[in-house]
Formats: structure tokens, sequence, C-alpha cells
């Protein structure tokens, strides 16, 4: 089967895909979101917004005043890229696969139903098993088995995207420009997103994003605006002993 199993992309190519979707969330960010000051107590409005956040998958990865740095003007736009960039690579990696996951249902049943599943508990031999597992699932998903080239997302992704863009609107319509129709772009954005999310899911090494630096806690400190990648097994599924962080997320120096 060796011979039939999907490849994946090189360090290089895959740190450049990363970092050009962290552009276009950027790019999103100021096109469709103000900067204006919010009206009203702020206790109120970061009551609001804390609210609305309930909604988002429990497993991401954001920061714990990312409900004061999105009412703060100042901080706004970088709170919205962190915001976005936590809750859609958090539903593209199959570490933290749960109910609002853009990857292929059954590959979220299956590891949410397995004992240890890709987690630190593992063994060894249950992380390459579970390895071979992903490889071997990459490959049966995959609609043109003639093609050795990464998995991509099937047309039923849609309706995933939609769920989890409904949930993800809850808080960015607070802050959309007057007028602005941004659901459009939003739509197109995750989708490119779930392009490298699939690419490392049926890649031949294991990989996660990293949203924290190995000095730092998560949800505190600098904000992430875009995770790292880390990779933890060679080509042959065999878990790395000592780590192999390809790129460090992408911080802002908020000054909190």
């Amino acid at each position: 089967l060796e011979y039939y199993l999907l490849d994946g992309g090189g360090d290089s190519d895959l740190t450049s895909e990363l970092t050009a979707l962290g552009h276009l969330i950027k790019d999103h960010v100021e096109a469709h979101y103000h900067d204006r000051a919010a009206s009203g107590p702020v206790p109120v409005r970061v009551a609001a917004i804390s609210k609305q956040m309930a909604d988002l998958p429990s497993n991401a990865a954001l920061h714990s005043r990312l409900p004061h740095l999105l009412l703060d003007p100042r901080t706004r736009h970088v709170a919205l890229r962190s915001l976005i960039a936590g809750v859609v690579f958090t539903a593209l990696d199959v570490h933290t696969a749960g109910d609002l996951s853009l990857l292929p249902r059954g590959v979220v049943d299956f590891v949410r139903t397995a004992p240890t599943g890709l987690t630190q508990e593992a063994t060894p031999h249950a992380i390459k098993a579970m390895n071979a597992w992903r490889r071997l699932s990459g490959y049966l998903l995959n609609a043109n088995r003639q093609e050795r080239s990464p998995l991509s997302p099937p047309p039923e992704i849609t309706m995933q995207i939609s769920e989890l863009q409904s949930t993800l609107e809850k808080v960015l319509a607070m802050f959309t420009i007057d007028g602005h129709s941004q659901g459009p772009a939003l739509e197109r954005l995750i989708f490119r997103c779930a392009n490298l999310g699939y690419a490392l899911f049926s890649h031949p090494c294991e990989w996660r994003f990293l949203f924290r630096r190995e000095d730092s806690t998560q949800g505190s400190g600098p904000v992430v605006l875009l995770p790292g990648l880390e990779r933890l097994s060679g080509p042959d599924g065999e878990p790395y002993r000592a780590r192999h962080v390809i790129v460090q997320p992408t911080m802002a120096q908020d000054n909190m």
C-alpha cells in the first residue's frame, strides 16, 4: 500500500501555505470589521461578548482576555484575527476533533471514541497504529485513487463550514462594518484553510497546530495571531522522542 498512500508537501510548502492563510485572515479582518468604540458600559458589553463566545468550540485555543480585547478598538483587529484562527484551525486538527470539526464526520467519530486517540496518554505503539489508520483513511477518502496528491475537502464540507461559520458569526456580527456582507468572504476563507487541514490529515507525517510557544501557558500572555506547526512523527508513523516545531506561532505583543 505504500505505493498508493497519499503524499504530502515539504516543510517549506506547508509553512508557506500557513503564512499565506495568515495574510488572508488579516486582509479579511481589515476589510470587513470596524474599529469604532463600542457604546454602553464596558462590563455589559464584555458580558454580551462572553455569552456569544460560549457557543464556540470549548477546545478552541482562545486567549482568556479575548472579550476585553475585542471591545477595545486598539486591539480589536488583533483579537478578531486570533478568534478566527483559533476557531478554524482547531476545527481542522485531528487532535482536537469536536462537534464543529471540519474533518470528515467518520474521522471525527472514530477519534472521539478511541480510548486514547492521538493524545499524549497513548503509547508509542498506539500512536503509530493511529497514524497508520489516519493515512489509510486519507487514501480511502480520496475520490481519485489514481492520484497521490494530498486529500482535498469533499463537497459535503460546505455543510460543516456553514455550521462553524454560523457559530463564529455570533461574535463577528457584533463588529461587522455596516452594510458589509462578509459571509461569502468568510466562507471562502474557511474553505481555503480547510485545504491545508486536509493536506495535513493525509500527510505521511503526523502534524498538529501549535497555539502557544514552549515558554508560555495557553490562554495567557501574548495573543496568538496564527498557530505554528509541529511535526509529531516521521513518514513511517513512528512518533518523535524530541519535539520538532517547524514554525512557531505568530504572536501579537499586546502589552497586557
